[in-house]
């Protein structure tokens, strides 16, 4: 059922826990307790040193240039709302004019959400028929 890490990782953990729950002097099972958890922590650190090692920059984990277009677009939608809410909130601009800005935002959303979906199944070699998702403009 259990293999390799996944098995040690299990064993470790039931190890403590059944340590927590059955040694009932609190210097024994804090002493006893002890084992596991660094054996936890160390399997967590040279696995999160195995992945550093192989990590790139944040803005490099997507290679391909379409995904990360569509990322940065969304990610620029969405700190547009957040920057309407807060003039709003603050009383810079008015609940009409953030009305009008939220759905311009939507719009754009929405627009945006029909080229990944269309991307995404130009990519699986799905057609779609001509005018099944008309793009808001």
């Amino acid at each position: 059922m259990f293999r390799g890490q996944n098995g040690t990782i299990f064993v470790e953990v039931a190890l403590l826990t059944i340590i927590v729950l059955l040694v009932d002097e609190a210097l024994l099972r804090a002493f006893m307790a002890f084992v596991p958890a660094m054996l936890l922590a160390q399997r967590a650190l040279s696995a999160a040193g195995d992945s550093a090692g192989e990590s790139v920059r944040s803005g490099e984990r997507r290679v391909d240039d379409p995904a990360r277009k569509h990322i940065d677009d969304f990610l620029t939608q969405f700190r547009e709302f957040y920057s309407t809410c807060h003039l709003l909130g603050s009383g810079e601009i008015s609940s009409g004019e953030a009305l009008e800005r939220t759905t311009q935002l939507e719009r754009n959303l929405n627009r945006l959400l029909a080229q990944v979906t269309a991307a995404t199944k130009a990519r699986a070699g799905l057609a779609t028929p001509s005018g099944a998702w008309p793009i808001p403009r």
